[in-house]
């Protein structure tokens, strides 16, 4: 499970293969976090290279009462991707998750 989607860094880089590689929940307070990673694309990852960047991304209230039924992963990616919109300072809603349009892969 993954998410395509391209990033240009500020280096001029590009890279389109992101993963989940970290996921942490606690059951009592229903939160779970994760670290993101980005490749420059799939085959470059199964190689093993190393990731370019690392994201954290957290969400609270989010885990169901019966975690064994639960998939954290599973459950990130689906968070990952949901729309945020917000107002911006004109009144619009903007989109402001970056993962809203990415594909699944």
């Amino acid at each position: 499970m993954a998410l395509r989607k391209d990033r240009t860094l500020d280096s001029g880089f590009v890279g389109n293969y992101w993963r989940i590689s970290e996921v942490h929940f606690n059951a009592d307070s229903k939160n779970l976090s994760c670290v993101v990673s980005l490749y420059k694309d799939a085959a470059t990852r199964n190689a093993g290279s190393l990731p370019i960047i690392r994201e954290s991304w957290g969400f609270s209230n989010i885990l169901t009462s019966s975690m064994d039924a639960c998939n954290p992963v599973k459950r990130a990616y689906q968070e990952i991707v949901k729309s945020i919109p917000v107002t911006d300072s004109n009144g619009v809603m903007v989109e402001t998750n970056f993962f809203v349009d990415a594909t699944n892969v």
